[in-house]
């Protein structure tokens, strides 16, 4: 019983954990000026990752704000705006004076930049600007890595720190732009809780008495059902699975349709299907039917037959009976939405913090 008990708890904890917090991903392409828009599902808890790809983190920052359900978010425009005051940089000839031609003329080379949220019930959306730095120059030219580090040789092995016509047809203007993520809340909804069952499928008692009928000495022996023996009900430990939606419920008291596993105090395992009602925030009651192997007697031997060997009751078989369920169970211990808020700062504006404080 303890061993199975312990094994049935790691089980149910690690189903528990998987179920819980994920991590959603989104993509948006700076060098593009369409799909400024996504729109994911995710639940109170889970990571939100959006990767801005084709971009410059040298001359942007990608500041980030939290939408509200009472805020209505505007489509972003499409990418454009003022442009800060190009900063003059010497050049010089060679591969110093070749990158110093693709600063000035506001080159640089295409990478990656991710700005991360955690989600939590209140929030609508998330919106992720780009805005020039101060330092910045004024047209900003992407180029992927090959085409930067291709126009560096060709640069820096002329007789001039031109940067040839050529370089400009293969380049990406990236502008100042805003990305939106709407955040659609789902109306179906899983839960998971643990708790106890009791249930009215037990093991019938066996017996071996002597035959009322029997006129030998010493008298022949039958086997019977000692049903004065038998448990009223079985109770036990278990888990459940709810899975809920937004129109299934009874006033404002939400119901769910429930799958629970459990083990009770024979060591038995519980299969139970049912219907339950959240009380609050913390519970569930559920009822529903419950499967679960019983003992039975052996092939060939009868009630009130005689034995049909010595230890016709060692080791019974089992069969599957089935019966009513109640189970009264809490929901997992979570941190809650509250524990995530203050957490939606993105981590580029956290290390941009962090440098700044240092200097």
């Amino acid at each position: 019983m303890t061993l199975s008990l312990r094994i049935y708890c790691g089980c149910l904890l690690a189903c528990s954990a998987a179920a819980h917090a994920e991590t959603l991903t989104v993509d948006f392409d700076h060098a593009s000026e369409s799909n400024l828009t996504r729109t994911l599902e995710p639940k109170p808890g889970d990571e939100i990752t959006a990767t801005v790809t084709n971009t410059c983190p040298g001359h942007f920052l990608y500041a980030s704000t939290v939408l509200k359900k009472t805020q209505k978010p505007e489509p972003p425009s499409p990418p454009g705006g003022p442009h800060m005051a190009m900063r003059p940089i010497p050049a010089t000839c060679g591969v110093p004076g070749a990158k110093n031609s693709l600063l000035k003329g506001g080159y640089c080379q295409f990478e990656s930049q991710k700005v991360e949220f955690i989600h939590t019930g209140d929030n609508a959306g998330y919106i992720i600007e780009l805005r020039k730095k101060e330092e910045a120059p004024a047209k900003v030219l992407g180029l992927t890595k090959e085409d930067y580090e291709a126009a560096i040789d060709e640069i820096s092995q002329a007789a001039t720190c031109d940067v040839p016509a050529g370089v400009a047809k293969k380049a990406k203007k990236l502008d100042e732009t805003k990305y939106l993520i709407s955040a659609r809340a789902s109306p179906w909804a899983i839960g998971m809780s643990g708790g106890v069952s009791i249930s009215n499928v037990v093991d019938p008692r066996f017996a071996i008495i002597n035959d009322p009928a029997s006129t030998a000495t010493p008298p022949g022996t039958i086997v019977i059902h000692d049903k004065r023996a038998d448990d009223n009900q079985a109770v036990g430990f278990a888990g459940y699975l709810h899975v809920h939606h937004e129109r299934f419920k009874i006033g404002s008291v939400p119901l769910a349709v429930t799958l629970g596993l459990g083990i009770d105090d024979q060591s038995a395992i519980n299969t139970m299907v049912g219907l339950s009602a959240a009380a609050g925030d913390l519970a569930y009651i559920t009822f529903g039917w419950n499967w679960r192997s019983v003992d039975r007697l052996p092939a060939g031997q009868e009630l009130g037959m005689a034995p049909i060997s010595d230890n016709v009751l060692g080791g019974l078989p089992k069969r599957t009976d089935s019966g009513w369920f109640l189970g009264v169970s809490f929901k997992f211990m979570s941190p809650g939405e509250g524990f995530f808020k203050g957490k939606v700062v993105p981590k580029v504006e956290k290390e941009e913090e962090e440098e700044g404080a240092a200097q």
